[in-house]
């Protein structure tokens, strides 16, 4: 008897040791259970802009700001040109963003931006297009202060804006900043 468990070990070691080819079949229907991820993902993410919303809406009425503050949800083409024409400054509020497009267009129109540090585009304030600031209410309230309130550095800061948006960031610019970056790997 002390043999038999000693050459069920055996067993047991060689067939977890030696590889089996394995066949396996994939149901279509677990194709549904990533979909069904996704859309619940959507869904959520959808849900949590929806309830940010109307507390952001609930805010504005509260302090009486609805004729200053606008929320236009999404604009598109004509209507995203006017408003950038009809702004006086950019407010990118981000807690996390790689880089914001949205401040690049707004730089095209000659719009100053107020952007937070950790929306990762430090240039803004380096080409003196717009003021970097902490990801706080005070913060971005001293920034958009700070472009408002002097009129000869507002204008100033309209124009390093555009030429900081020509200058680095045409399609061109990026095209030959990337070829030097791979060139300079090879």
């Amino acid at each position: 008897m002390q043999k038999f468990p000693n050459v069920l070990t055996f067993f047991a070691i060689i067939i977890l040791i030696v590889p089996n080819p394995v066949y396996a079949y994939l149901d279509p229907g677990t194709g549904s259970m990533l979909i069904q991820m996704i859309i619940g993902g959507i869904v959520a993410a959808l849900f949590t802009i929806k309830m940010y919303w109307y507390r952001l809406k609930d805010l504005i009425g509260k302090y009486n700001l609805f004729e200053k503050i606008y929320l236009t949800g999404p604009l598109y083409n004509s209507d995203k040109m006017s408003a950038y024409v009809a702004a006086d400054v950019l407010v990118v509020p981000s807690r996390w963003e790689n880089m914001s497009i949205v401040a690049l267009e707004a730089a095209a129109w000659e719009v100053p931006v107020v952007i937070t540090s950790t929306s990762g585009f430090p240039e803004i304030e380096k080409e003196k297009a717009g003021y970097v600031v902490t990801p706080t209410p005070e913060g971005i309230t001293k920034g958009i202060e700070r472009i408002l309130n002097d009129t000869d550095a507002y204008n100033a800061t309209c124009k390093n804006a555009r030429t900081m948006m020509l200058k680095n960031y045409l399609w061109e610019k990026v095209g030959e900043k990337m070829e030097n970056a791979l060139l300079s790997m090879i």
